[in-house]
């Protein structure tokens, strides 16, 4: 067992770059524009969205947490 792949990441990129993109384009941003413009609570829904997007993707990883598939080596690091 390497002791410095904890350190160095798990490799696996795809699920958490998708909760990422989904997070700031989605829901920080769509739902901030939504909170200030339409509901009229101005810059309190833009950091109200900033808030809601980090609890969403705190939960959107929990189950990819659980399921423990990233603990598992990469392709890459077979060859190397």
């Amino acid at each position: 067992m390497n002791h410095h792949l904890p350190r160095n990441g798990s490799g696996h990129t795809l699920y958490p770059t998708i909760v990422g993109f989904i997070r700031l384009w989605g829901v920080r941003l769509g739902l901030g524009y939504l909170l200030a413009v339409f509901t009229g609570v101005g810059t309190m829904g833009v950091w109200l969205a900033m808030s809601l997007s980090n609890l969403f993707s705190g939960l959107a990883m929990i189950p990819w947490i659980l399921k423990g598939n990233w603990t598992r080596g990469t392709y890459l690091e077979a060859i190397v």
